[in-house]
């Protein structure tokens, strides 16, 4: 669990979500960070466009999928399996869930 979450809760904090880009896109992202910090986890934007040409494929096929699909299953359909910690870090601003399928926290 997010300790910061935690925390909050121990206090009686409310919290509220705020996500990266609002809707998922990865464009007004200006850079992708490592898990050692450094900011050139994706330096020419492949990752980030890649990502976005699945969200926009999920949008696009939102309305035939059935009411039990996933989000993480809505992007593997559209070609989205993230492999190295810098695309699953994207995967995790882009999609709003773990790679358990629960919600980011």
């Amino acid at each position: 669990e997010n300790p910061v979450h935690a925390l909050a809760r121990q206090h009686g904090l409310r919290t509220r979500r705020i996500w990266g880009s609002g809707d998922g896109n990865m464009s007004g992202y200006d850079a992708v960070y490592t898990s050692d910090g450094d900011a050139h986890g994706d330096p020419g934007g492949e990752i980030r466009r890649w990502a976005n040409t699945a969200l926009d494929c999920l949008n696009a096929t939102a309305v035939a999928a059935s009411d039990d699909m996933s989000v993480r299953d809505g992007l593997r359909a559209c070609g989205w399996r993230p492999r190295s910690e810098v695309e699953w870090a994207v995967d995790w601003a882009m999609s709003g869930e773990d790679a358990n399928g629960e919600l980011a926290r």
